[in-house]
């Protein structure tokens, strides 16, 4: 952890690789990535409160963003589940 100068502590600033995937139905999320993978890849990932594997493509790829940047909150992201 760094240290404040005020006496604090502030939280380490993870660093993560971002996918944006689209559904065959349209819809668009962000998923955290650590496997290889390239524009138009399809990829299993984990969708609603049951995380059921849904197929989807990804659109763009975003990699060693902080985590005060990312796209979405980190604790609310899924991981990709693999690249079909």
């Amino acid at each position: 952890m760094i240290h404040s100068l005020s006496g604090g502590t502030i939280k380490d600033i993870g660093f993560y690789n971002f996918a944006k995937v689209e559904f065959e139905t349209g819809e668009i999320k962000f998923y955290i990535y650590n496997i290889s993978l390239q524009v138009g890849d399809e990829v299993e990932v984990p969708v609603g409160k049951f995380n059921k594997p849904t197929k989807a493509k990804v659109l763009e790829l975003r990699q060693n963003i902080s985590s005060r940047l990312a796209p979405f909150p980190i604790k609310q992201m899924k991981e990709i589940i693999k690249k079909i």
